[in-house]
């Protein structure tokens, strides 16, 4: 099933590697395949990242959005230390969170070793 975006005036997606930004009038794209795409609204830039939490929401921007695994891994659990170590509280979001990433990356790895 295809998905359909309607996209505002100057609104911008990211899809895959690449970054779209609409002209100034509305328009929809169909997505036809699968594939990762960011709503301008959803992405949260680095420089603007000021906690610890922001900035691991940046770095499972680019788990989500990368093919460069190990780079977004070793970034991955930088982030994920740091945030841990900033409110130790919380660690049982951190596991569902862990788990989740990983089974992002080994899913988009899977899919890379079966097209060889």
């Amino acid at each position: 099933m295809a998905l359909r975006i309607d996209l505002k005036p100057h609104e911008r997606v990211i899809v895959g590697n690449v970054s779209i930004r609409n002209v100034d009038r509305r328009a929809s794209l169909t997505f036809e395949t699968k594939t990762e795409f960011l709503r301008e609204k959803d992405i949260l830039a680095e420089n603007q990242a000021r906690t610890v939490c922001e900035r691991l929401y940046v770095t499972l921007q680019a788990v989500y959005i990368t093919d460069n695994y190990i780079e977004v891994e070793n970034a991955f659990i930088s982030s994920t230390t740091e945030t841990i170590k900033a409110a130790p509280s919380m660690g049982c979001i951190y596991q569902s969170l862990i788990r989740k990433s990983y089974v992002i990356i080994s899913i988009k790895l899977s899919k890379s070793v079966k097209s060889l």
